[in-house]
């Protein structure tokens, strides 16, 4: 018997032996993003094999986690899938409204029967104003207000592409009278950095067909019960960048040497309105993204969760009466909320300095939402200069939050901050000022996969740190955080 214990012990170890290993090759080479992961273009979302190695091996199931800036929303439901308690806030909507698609996704059969509701009521209207002489259009291609081109899909996989005749020329301007109806006034300042100026109106950024078509699918959207409109409006934020003045024309890409070739590019980031653009058939954008989340609903070992979505409520978590919140509250505020020394592992990614402005890249997406961002609140530095979001005031702004976190942590608790800026001052914020709170190390963790925000301007990091804070002179998982590769007992720096 005494054999067979030993056995089953050693067995037991190696098996945990090969978990850890298993985790940290995952930390080190994330897949990228996949299923709901990969189904929001949301700014600055981290590999998920990233956020579950920090969980794995930084808490235990039942342990109380709390994301202040749940972004995303992966940390959340990485947690959850791993049996802890989540606490997330955000400032931004949109935020709010991905990570509690993510943790209580809808039944994909209710969303399919949802989804088959709106093709009836919209679909035909909609490619009704996409109606040329070769059919229904699904492309357009423009040189600023000139239409070049119309594509159109034919009977084989092909679009068949010519030049646009007179006709569709005068139909596809006349929709520039349209304006929006249904949608709030975007709210946008000046600021270079990401080509936006304060009196931009949705048709600076979309034709006036386009408007109509957001509108007829907003309006169908908002008649169905909560859960559901949720994903339905998160489809229709997901996808109406490519509805948009915003996406590139790519020109004889990869030096094409038969002839100019013009391929369909992407909105990327920012609100740059290029000369040579298309205009995408609206409801392509939004079935095209709609059949995405559907195939990922559809996934096995697909988890729902119930939450918290009112601030007063979050002891409910802490109280293990609730597994999870998820509250539209900025990091001060949701901190300030929770009983001192309660916290097991704050495991959060902050904004980087001046790296990604979300409420402003957002806007779009919180018009769509019906909700408005409290620009005031956001830890940024920003380039409208009008907001008044520079160095010092995002330095003072991080480190108040660092010193709530400490009074959160339990005795023995942990802080995990992923961090990447290029300018000095955002680093500096992170020196923390309260003794009490102890810089234990970092470590280098694999940059979001395939990120298109991704920094390179000179000075800048080439992946993203992992920061570890302790309370006081706790060091239970420093051997255990010491042999990940690239481990530092410095503050990095731009200059790393």
């Amino acid at each position: 018997m005494a054999t067979k214990t030993s056995f089953a012990q050693s067995n037991s170890q190696l098996s945990l032996q090969d978990a850890e290993e298993r985790l940290l090759g995952e930390f080190l080479q994330p897949a990228g993003y996949k299923g709901l992961y990969g189904f929001h273009k949301y700014w600055g979302k981290k590999p998920a094999e990233c956020v579950s190695f920090l969980i794995e091996s930084l808490s235990k199931e039942g342990d109380l986690i709390v994301d202040p800036f749940i972004g995303h929303g992966t940390i959340a439901r990485e947690a959850l899938a791993r049996g802890r308690r989540i606490i997330g806030g955000d400032l931004n909507p949109a935020a709010i409204a991905i990570t509690r698609l993510l943790v209580k996704p809808p039944a994909a059969r209710a969303l399919q029967d949802a989804l088959n509701e709106i093709e009836k009521k919209t679909r035909i209207e909609i490619e009704d104003s996409y109606q040329t002489s070769g059919g229904i259009a699904s492309h357009f291609l423009w040189d600023d207000e000139m239409l070049l081109e119309v594509w159109s899909k034919g009977s084989s996989r092909q679009l068949d592409k010519g030049p646009a005749t007179d006709d569709d020329a005068a139909d596809a301007l006349s929709w520039n009278s349209y304006h929006a109806q249904l949608l709030r006034p975007l709210a946008l300042f000046n600021n270079g950095r990401i080509n936006t100026r304060s009196n931009f109106s949705w048709p600076d950024l979309f034709c006036g067909r386009a408007i109509r078509n957001i509108e007829l699918l907003y309006s169908a959207i908002l008649e169905y019960p909560t859960e559901i409109r949720n994903a339905l409006l998160c489809i229709l934020t997901s996808s109406v960048g490519q509805m948009s003045k915003m996406v590139f024309a790519i020109s004889n890409r990869g030096g094409n040497t038969k002839g100019p070739k013009t391929e369909v590019g992407s909105w990327v980031i920012g609100y740059w309105r290029p000369k040579l653009h298309f205009e995408i058939n609206a409801w392509n954008c939004f079935s095209n993204k709609a059949g995405k989340l559907i195939k990922s609903l559809n996934s096995r070992g697909l988890s729902r969760h119930e939450y918290v979505t009112d601030a007063s409520q979050i002891d409910e978590v802490v109280q293990k009466r609730q597994s999870c919140a998820v509250v539209n509250s900025d990091a001060v505020q949701l901190l300030s909320g929770l009983g001192d020394d309660t916290v097991d592992l704050i495991v959060t990614d902050p904004p980087h300095g001046d790296r990604i402005p979300y409420l402003e890249l957002s806007e779009m997406w919180n018009a769509i939402l019906g909700q408005s961002a409290v620009f005031e609140s956001e830890l940024v530095v920003s380039d409208a200069k009008n907001r008044n979001k520079n160095e010092v005031a995002y330095e003072y702004g991080l480190g108040k939050i660092l010193s709530l976190m400490c009074d959160k942590i339990k005795s023995e608790g942990l802080i995990a901050i992923m961090f990447n800026a290029s300018i000095e001052e955002s680093w500096s914020a992170l020196a923390s000022f309260d003794t009490r709170l102890n810089f234990a190390g970092a470590f280098p963790m694999a940059y979001s996969s395939g990120s298109v925000v991704q920094d390179n301007r000179a000075g800048s990091l080439k992946h993203d740190y992992v920061l570890i804070y302790t309370k006081g002179s706790n060091s239970h998982h420093m051997p255990f955080l010491e042999s990940i590769p690239g481990w530092t007992c410095k503050l990095p720096s731009p200059q790393i």
